[in-house]
């Protein structure tokens, strides 16, 4: 009896053991080195459904080249339903540990891995410091194979930003362009100011101004007010068209009502040119709207300062506040005020005027440059920068232009290589390059003509002879449009020649990705929009197009018995029908017969009658503005 109870747990501890540890299909090493260079830069993996890739980023901190500040990690792929896993100090592969982070793997996805601050998992909240080396693991949970590609940036200029609210769900608008949902973890934002917006339907806006910095993350976190908790405030001013500005956050011109504004006191600031500004402390009641009404003071004494730059084209601030683009002017009042230029691949340029009269400034922008240093394995490889011959490596390239420039490196014998490469104003970047020996791979097909796809890249159409293709294995794909995809794996020796025939059989007649859009389609609408219909065939085929009813009544033929070559077909409709449901049908009959039938809903629906009014409204708006502009 002792002996089957030692034996049971025994069997408990194995089955415990076994749970956490994790064989990955396959494991893959990205060797860092700061300030600016990983080994190797880009993954390209073909992952099957129910596999999985475990790539180990090990950082070495090496003080003669430079600190290590974060890398950055673009994920892309081709597949259906992609999970992703992130692990910390990971010792044995084959048992990682528990994830800091998991989720679903949108494509793209980015994700920022700060080295001299902290990893925040989202929604957790958890922070946590890395360790070499860090783990990302992909698993593929979907039914469909594909690609899936990873470039790694280290020391980028970009930061991260987590934003959470109360309640979560709320849509968060970055620069005005919707990002995502809280609790929200946001990578690979570039560094500087931007204004972000958390807005719930039934609650008040939050608008928040955040400075990104480079290789952290800023956190935001807003307890939203529903409108019981909010008021309104209607502002108007003599002259108009003076700019608002509520708490610093600018709001529109005069005249104007501002909803949705918490409950207590709020600074508001008015501005106009040639006018004083105005400022005023008001108090926000619930469900209430307050009323100012300011006359603004015609500022004594106003100097005219013209800007032009050379090149033209660079943003003005003055004293912080955006004036245009050169050529430009705006008046000022007397005294010292600060300018400032900004132009992409030019310096920054800043000056402290004392204005006692009207002023022209003209300025010649300085062109911004850094300095690249190259060095490949073996040495005596040609660089080029943005397909211009620089030399061989090792070599120290001055005065490249600011910006991301296309660095490639070729030897004979070698495959190229190539990266995208930040020069940074008056900084030194550093590539340092691993060339891999190349074969020549030969791809026939039959029939031929097809698309070769080596590694998720188009590399041409068969037959073809590629002689710079790395040593190793690689994903191989032939596809001709009404033939079944050939898919291998061709393993490639240096300096000798690989020859792969596809033999391509008929694919069956079937119909993919049938979208219509919008799905609810507005009818006696004065802004009506087409319907769009996409889907994808096999092969060539006839095709017809239907729309119907729920009864399977023909409403319109859109297309009939129209002989597609193309894969890929987008049909538009336009009409108004009474509402209800209705269906699109689509039918595909290829050469011998055989029939695919697909088909898909979609709702109609009248407009209303307040959006109507609305209409009528802002026509007679644009009627009146004509008029007084004639």
């Amino acid at each position: 009896m002792r002996n089957a109870l030692s034996v049971f747990l025994c069997l408990v501890l194995f089955v415990t053991a076994l749970a956490n540890y994790t064989l990955a299909s396959s494991i893959i090493y990205v060797n860092i080195y700061p300030p600016k260079s990983a080994q190797p830069n880009s993954i390209n993996y073909y992952l099957k459904p129910g596999n999985d890739v475990l790539i180990l980023f090990r950082v070495s901190a090496i003080p003669a080249l430079g600190s290590m500040n974060s890398f950055f990690v673009t994920i892309t792929h081709s597949g259906d339903a992609l999970n992703y896993e992130i692990y910390n100090g990971v010792n044995n592969p084959n048992s990682p540990g528990s994830p800091i982070q998991r989720g679903g793997l949108s494509s793209p996805t980015s994700i920022l891995f700060p080295w001299d601050s902290d990893f925040v998992n989202v929604p957790a909240g958890q922070r946590t410091k890395l360790v070499s080396p860090v783990g990302l693991r992909i698993v593929n949970t979907g039914k469909k194979a594909g690609t899936v590609s990873i470039k790694i940036g280290v020391n980028e200029s970009v930061g991260g930003l987590v934003v959470n609210s109360k309640p979560s769900g709320a849509s968060v608008y970055i620069d005005n362009k919707f990002i995502g949902t809280t609790p929200l973890n946001i990578s690979g934002i570039k560094t500087g100011t931007h204004v972000v917006r958390i807005s719930y339907q039934g609650y008040a806006d939050r608008v928040r101004t955040v400075i990104i910095r480079p290789h952290r993350y800023e956190f935001i976190s807003e307890t939203l007010l529903t409108p019981a908790n909010t008021g309104s405030l209607y502002v108007d001013s003599n002259p108009r068209g003076a700019s608002i500005y509520l708490d610093d956050n600018y709001e529109g011109e005069t005249p104007r009502r501002i909803d949705f504004i918490p409950v207590g006191s709020h600074t508001v600031r008015l501005s106009k040119e040639g006018y004083r500004d105005y400022v005023q402390q008001v108090w926000i009641q619930a469900n209430q709207t307050t009323t100012i009404s300011i006359s603004l003071i015609v500022e004594a004494i106003r100097y005219k300062l013209s800007i032009n730059s050379n090149p033209s084209g660079a943003r003005v601030f003055v004293d912080g506040i955006p004036r245009g683009i050169t050529p430009t002017y705006t008046y000022v009042t007397p005294g010292y005020h600060q300018v400032k230029l900004e132009l992409e691949g030019y310096l920054d340029y800043e000056e402290t005027v004392h204005i006692t009269r009207d002023m022209l400034l003209n300025i010649n922008l300085q062109v911004a440059e850094g300095a690249l240093v190259v060095f490949s394995e073996p040495s005596g490889a040609d660089v080029y920068v943005d397909d211009r011959y620089y030399g061989r490596t090792p070599i120290t390239i001055q005065r490249i232009p600011a910006g991301r420039r296309i660095v490639t490196i070729k030897m004979p014998g070698y495959a190229d290589w190539t990266d995208d490469v930040l020069i940074e104003p008056g900084k030194i970047s550093q590539v340092s390059a691993t060339l891999k020996l190349a074969g020549t791979l030969q791809v026939s097909s039959s029939p031929p003509g097809a698309k070769v796809y080596l590694d998720g890249k188009d590399i041409g159409v068969t037959p073809l002879s590629n002689s710079g293709v790395p040593e190793g294995t690689h994903n191989l794909s032939v596809e001709l449009f009404g033939y079944k995809p050939w898919q291998g794996i061709v393993e490639i020796l240096p300096r000798q020649t690989t020859n792969i025939f596809a033999k391509l059989e008929p694919a069956p007649i079937d119909i993919s990705g049938l979208t219509v859009s919008p799905q609810v389609y507005k009818v006696k609408t004065p802004f009506k929009k087409d319907l769009s219909i996409n889907f994808t065939i096999t092969k060539p085929a006839t095709v017809t197009v239907e729309i119907r009813d729920m009864e399977d009544r023909v409403i319109d033929v859109l297309m009939s018995n129209f002989k597609s070559s193309v894969p890929k077909l987008e049909v538009k409709w336009r009409r108004d029908i009474s509402p209800g449901n209705y269906k699109v049908v689509v039918i595909a009959v290829d050469e011998d017969g055989n029939q695919a039938y697909r088909e898909a809903i979609f709702r109609v629906e009248e407009e209303s009658l307040l959006n109507w009014i609305l209409y009528g409204i802002f026509g007679l708006l644009i009627l009146w503005i004509i008029s007084i502009l004639l």
